[in-house]
């Protein structure tokens, strides 16, 4: 095989061929570049199964529910401190 068809994963410390040009995110269901997909050593294919963007959207969505949380969290605080 051509040296550009293999590529070092971390954590498996040594290269792994990439034959897969593409992959299917899990998420949104598009045909991506694997380059679109974080690396994973512990995948067959070297590649998590949701694209970057899915996964930068999920985290995205958790992080302002967490916000959200919080900040009725501190309201009801506030409120009970306050006696408001």
């Amino acid at each position: 095989m051509p040296r550009e068809d293999f590529e070092l994963v971390a954590g498996l410390g040594r290269e792994v061929p990439t034959l897969l040009e593409v992959k299917v995110c899990s998420a949104c269901g598009d045909e991506k570049s694997i380059k679109g997909f974080h690396r994973d050593a512990t995948r067959p294919d070297g590649r998590r199964d949701i694209c970057k963007e899915c996964r930068k959207q999920g985290k995205k969505v958790s992080n302002d529910m967490i916000q959200h949380a919080l900040n009725h969290a501190a309201y009801r605080l506030l409120k009970e401190v306050t006696g408001i």
